[in-house]
């Protein structure tokens, strides 16, 4: 009996250790609203304030503003205007899935996360994108997951630029629904890495690029795959 009581509280002493590591953290920030949003403006966040809960967050500045943002979460149905560059890096940036289009819009400043960017799409003819037509992305790394119809992409125009000092990963197959779209004369800096075939021109993906630049800035070797 002693065995298997020692074996149950350390299966939920695991379980709630992944519990933890999953929720939310002091200094995360997340979009409090649908709609189109402008990311200058606190009403449009809320801020976690106290670990594993968003109750009692607090609407009082803008991801970036200060320091020590955690990760910002634009939720299902968010779509968001960068209209400043904040003084401060944010920790991470993820597109949430869900039913609904939601975008993250970087004309003429820039935005710089020091860890991931993640999108992601589940829902069929819904998409999750970065649109990134004058401005820069600053980013640790890139996850982009999609499915078929399910697109979840960074679209790069003339004058867009998105600086990269890890990894790129868009996904496995020519239909998964995850690339990078160059619509213009942008450009993607890699330092890291860069694994999936999601480099287009093309709405939707598929069909090689047809403009765009990619700069492979390692000293070292770097894998395309």
């Amino acid at each position: 009996l002693g065995r298997y009581l020692k074996k149950t509280i350390l299966l939920l002493f695991l379980a709630c250790c992944y519990i933890l590591s999953y929720s939310q953290s002091v200094g995360d920030y997340r979009t409090k609203v649908t709609g189109t949003l402008s990311w200058s403006n606190p009403s449009n966040w809320e801020r976690c304030v106290t670990a594993g809960t968003w109750t009692g967050a607090v609407s009082t500045d803008y991801p970036g503003q200060n320091a020590g943002a955690g990760t910002v979460t634009i939720q299902n149905g968010a779509n968001v205007t960068l209209d400043v560059s904040p003084a401060n890096s944010i920790g991470s940036l993820v597109l949430s899935n869900g039913g609904a289009n939601t975008e993250v819009k970087i004309d003429n400043y820039t935005l710089s996360v020091s860890g991931v960017v993640s999108v992601n799409s589940n829902t069929s003819n819904r998409n999750k994108s970065i649109t990134i037509t004058t401005g820069t992305l600053n980013a640790g790394s890139v996850v982009l997951t999609g499915n078929g119809t399910q697109d979840a992409f960074i679209q790069v125009g003339n004058g867009g630029n998105i600086n990269v000092s890890g990894n790129v990963s868009l996904g496995a197959g020519a239909t998964n629904g995850a690339y990078i779209l160059f619509s213009g004369g942008g450009t993607l800096s890699l330092t890291g890495n860069l694994s999936g075939i999601g480099l287009t021109s093309a709405a939707g993906g598929g069909a090689n690029p047809t403009a765009g630049t990619v700069n492979y800035s390692s000293l070292g070797d770097q894998a395309v795959a």
